[in-house]
C-alpha cells in the first residue's frame, strides 16, 4: 500500500490532488477497509485516475476478489459524473498484484469486461489472472510508469 501511495503522490504532485478515501465495511461484515486514491485535477476538479488497495491475502479468496472488482466498477459509476477526459484509468492493487481498468467515455465501455454470475453454479467473476501484473517486477513498474505518463499527457493536452 505504501508503494502505491508514494508513487501516486510523487507522480501526480503538484498539479494534481491525490485524495485518499476509505470505504468502510457494511454493518455485519468483518473489518475490511478499502483504501482508495483518486487523482483529481486541481483546476477543474475532474478525476483523472483512481487506485483501490486491498491486502495481499485477498488475492486467494474468491469473494474478496469479487468485492475488489465490484468496487472498481462502482467507483467508475461514481466518477464519470464529473469526468472531463476521454479515458479514465484505474488500478486495483491486491498487495503488489495489479489489475488495470479503463473506462472509455465515448463508448461507455469499461475494460476488463465484467464476468456475469452464473445463476446456478458458483463461478469466478474476478479471476486471479486479472491481477497479473507484479508491481515489484521490472515489467510491472514499466507498465505503471507508462500508464501514469499516458494519464498525465492526456490531462495536460486537454488542459485538465
Amino acid at each position: 500500500m505504501v508503494l502505491i501511495t508514494q508513487y501516486c503522490t510523487i507522480c501526480f504532485h503538484p498539479t494534481r490532488m491525490v485524495v485518499p478515501q476509505y470505504q468502510r465495511p457494511t454493518i455485519g461484515q468483518s473489518i475490511d477497509f478499502t483504501t482508495i486514491f483518486i487523482v483529481v485535477s486541481t483546476n477543474t476538479q475532474t478525476p483523472i485516475f483512481y487506485v483501490a488497495i486491498k491486502p495481499p491475502g485477498h488475492l486467494n479468496e474468491l469473494s474478496k476478489r469479487e468485492q475488489a472488482d465490484t468496487q472498481m466498477r462502482d467507483r467508475v459509476r461514481e466518477l464519470i459524473t464529473k469526468l472531463r477526459i476521454p479515458k479514465l484509468h484505474g488500478i486495483s492493487a491486491i498487495g503488489v498484484r495489479l489489475a488495470f481498468y479503463h473506462y472509455d467515455a465515448a463508448t461507455q465501455i469499461l475494460e476488463p469486461p465484467a464476468i456475469p454470475r452464473d445463476p446456478i453454479r458458483v463461478n469466478d467473476i474476478a479471476p486471479t489472472a486479472r491481477w497479473s501484473v507484479d508491481l515489484l517486477s521490472e515489467e510491472g513498474y514499466k507498465q505503471l510508469v507508462q500508464l501514469t505518463t499516458e494519464v498525465k499527457d492526456m490531462a495536460r493536452a486537454l488542459g485538465v
